[in-house]
């Protein structure tokens, strides 16, 4: 990823923070949560240690994976 500063171009990737939201509501049954969840792990699994991130999983209630976001680091995605 290439970046814009004055006129030059930076390859320092920027340090991104992300609020994934899960729908898993009754109307997400079967494959559909199945695909969606994979979705989701290939996208934290594509997260930096320098990225920040949160997942919300929602339904009748909005559950939080962290009360703040934490870094994309392996042992938080796993």
């Amino acid at each position: 990823t290439a970046t814009f500063q004055m006129g030059q171009v930076s390859k320092t990737p920027q340090a991104r923070n992300v609020l994934v939201l899960l729908d898993t509501s009754l109307s997400m049954h079967g494959e559909k949560l199945v695909r969606a969840v994979e979705a989701v792990e290939f996208f934290l699994h594509s997260l930096t240690p320098q990225d920040r991130f949160n997942l919300l999983l929602f339904h009748s209630e909005v559950i939080p994976f962290s009360p703040q976001p934490v870094p994309g680091t392996p042992d938080q995605i796993e």
